[in-house]
């Protein structure tokens, strides 16, 4: 005799609303009250919830990308920037000297480079 399914309609939707919220398995798996290992049996079997796992938990990152382009049609400069900056990474210049010329740093500043300025890569 073949034991129960534990994945039932009720743990398929709490996976369905954990994934759309961009937890990770084992976050979802806590909030629908299942093992990883259960998840992992289920996914092995089903394709089409494997796939649908992925689309749900790249929902909140393509509902954070949607805000991001309405406020850059609505012309709002900080994103503008903001998103340029992210894009062009983020390169600093760290000082690792001291004022002696030793290299224990005493502080260390965090300077912008310019995109342009390749001499620190």
């Amino acid at each position: 005799m073949a034991r129960p399914t534990v994945i039932t309609k009720e743990v398929l939707s709490k996976l369905d609303t954990a994934f759309s919220m961009g937890c990770t398995d084992l976050e979802a798996c806590n909030f629908a009250d299942i093992s990883k290992a259960t998840l992992y049996r289920y996914q092995e079997d089903n394709e089409a919830f494997r796939d649908r796992k992925e689309v749900l938990k790249a929902n909140p990152f393509m509902l954070a990308r949607s805000v991001l382009i309405d406020a850059l049609h609505d012309g709002d400069v900080n994103t503008a920037h903001k998103m340029i900056d992210r894009k062009e990474g983020s390169k600093v210049s760290v000082d690792h000297s001291s004022s002696d010329g030793s290299m224990k740093p005493t502080m260390i500043q965090l300077m912008p480079v310019s995109p342009d300025d390749n001499s620190n890569d």
